[in-house]
């Protein structure tokens, strides 16, 4: 559902559609990431989430450096600037750093749970700047970026930090910080759901960090 309402924004050229999305999409990406690990490290369906662990950083690896360098099979726009491309390798090298983090979930160590899911919050930031980047890039060259454009992608990644966050608080690594945020990410998505559904501007408050 939240696909299809991002999809169908026919306000957004056709040439930036797909380089926003996958922007967007690599912040969902990221928080599924570290949902998995926490998942591993619970033990809740661990086999399957280790067999879709590689395959989702596999995805964010390859989104990344086509965001950074284009790609023309995917119809994905290569950094329109300066400031779109620093914030994309500020984003590898947070990446190589995560990516070890979570591959040592896997083989035992959940010592870098806190650490990882630390990390997620600053590339999340970091990949929603180059997204505000790229939205303005457009907006520059005559489109109109409908605000449920972003609303119906950020809630996708807000599904996935709820269960990450949930399974944290199971986890006991810091229950009440875990629970604080977890609580805060369903306040944020109810208010967006609304929104959506209500046309409101204000929906989920845009801009204050997610």
């Amino acid at each position: 559902m939240w696909r299809f309402l991002a999809v169908a924004s026919h306000a957004l050229a056709v040439e930036w559609t797909p380089t926003i999305l996958a922007a967007s999409e690599q912040r969902i990406i990221c928080q599924k990431l570290v949902k998995e690990v926490a998942l591993i490290a619970l033990g809740v369906e661990a086999e399957k989430h280790k067999a879709a662990l590689p395959k989702d950083i596999q995805v964010f690896e390859e989104t990344l450096h086509a965001l950074l360098v284009g790609n023309a099979t995917r119809n994905i726009l290569g950094s329109p600037s300066e400031l779109v491309k620093s914030k994309l390798e500020a984003v590898q090298s947070h990446w190589e750093v995560y990516q070890v983090l979570l591959q040592n979930v896997t083989t035992g160590d959940s010592t870098g749970i806190s650490q990882a899911y630390k990390l997620t919050a600053s590339i999340k930031q970091l990949l929603l700047e180059a997204s505000d980047l790229l939205t303005a890039e457009a907006v520059a060259d005559g489109n109109e970026v409908p605000m449920e454009f972003t609303l119906a992608e950020r809630q996708l990644m807000l599904i996935h930090e709820m269960q990450a966050e949930a399974a944290l608080v199971a986890l006991g690594t810091n229950v009440t910080r875990d629970l604080e945020k977890m609580l805060q990410s369903k306040q944020l998505f109810q208010e967006s759901h609304y929104g959506l559904l209500r046309g409101a501007e204000w929906a989920g408050g845009l801009g204050a960090g997610k």
